[in-house]
């Protein structure tokens, strides 16, 4: 049950999460559903995969987040060179900072809520992304069929200008993600490389009728080295530093 939620989250991410600002309903919803997965991994840390070491850095960003609303007392403030800020907190947008911080909080409550899965339940995940790439790749396809490409309004509360992202650069991000994923999944844990031949090529034949070079070859690269990693279990260490 875990799992299948913190899938749809994951799928609702990749649907409607494709805002480039904030304020907007459909991140307020994903916020709000990540409430429980953040009170979960807060009150179940000790069962964390986490290393101590990424840990410490969630601890760190979220210092630096609480960081933002520690008040200054006048003496410490009278000295600045823009004048006095007395009553100020240590962001001098605290409006802003309260946005980010909340959305910070959604993110890393996610992450230790997801950082308890086991192995297997981790890779059943992977279903939920695939899903959502092949939502994406289905409605940037009807877009790239027009010329120059065609944004969609009145469905999301922003234009959706390459599959559901508002900008172009987060979909190629996106099919660059996958492809590691899907070689873990294709040629390590099912042994189908025929699938994931297939899946590469739909890429790259995407990424070039995108028009992304930068992508194209970025994902060219991706894929070699997802090969080298994943494709024999014989892969000795030193040719796996040498792909990283």
């Amino acid at each position: 049950t875990q799992v299948r939620y913190a899938g749809f989250i994951l799928l609702l991410a990749l649907i409607i999460g494709g805002g480039t600002v904030q304020q907007l309903w459909t991140d307020h919803f994903l916020l709000a559903l990540m409430i429980p997965a953040m009170a979960i991994g807060l009150l179940d840390l000790r069962r964390s995969r986490l290393s101590l070491l990424a840990k410490l850095l969630l601890a760190a960003i979220f210092f630096v987040l609480c960081l933002q609303f520690v008040p200054f007392s006048p003496p410490r403030m009278a000295n600045m060179p823009f004048g006095p800020l007395q009553g100020s907190l240590f962001s001098l947008t605290p409006g802003r900072s309260l946005d980010a911080a909340l959305y910070g909080s959604g993110l890393l409550g996610y992450v230790l809520f997801v950082s308890r899965f086991s192995d297997d339940q981790l890779s059943s995940m992977v279903r939920f992304l695939i899903v959502g790439l092949g939502i994406n790749l289905a409605v940037g396809t009807v877009q790239l069929a027009y010329v120059g490409g065609s944004a969609i309004s009145g469905l999301l509360p922003y234009q959706m200008n390459l599959g559901t992202f508002a900008n172009p650069n987060h979909q190629s991000t996106l099919l660059l993600m996958v492809i590691p994923l899907l070689a873990q999944r294709y040629l390590s844990q099912a042994k189908q490389p025929i699938r994931f031949v297939a899946a590469a090529g739909v890429l790259l034949l995407y990424l070039l009728a995108n028009g992304s070079q930068a992508g194209l070859g970025i994902a060219v690269i991706m894929i070699l080295l997802s090969v080298l990693w994943f494709a024999s279990n014989r892969v000795t260490m030193l040719l796996k530093l040498a792909s990283m």
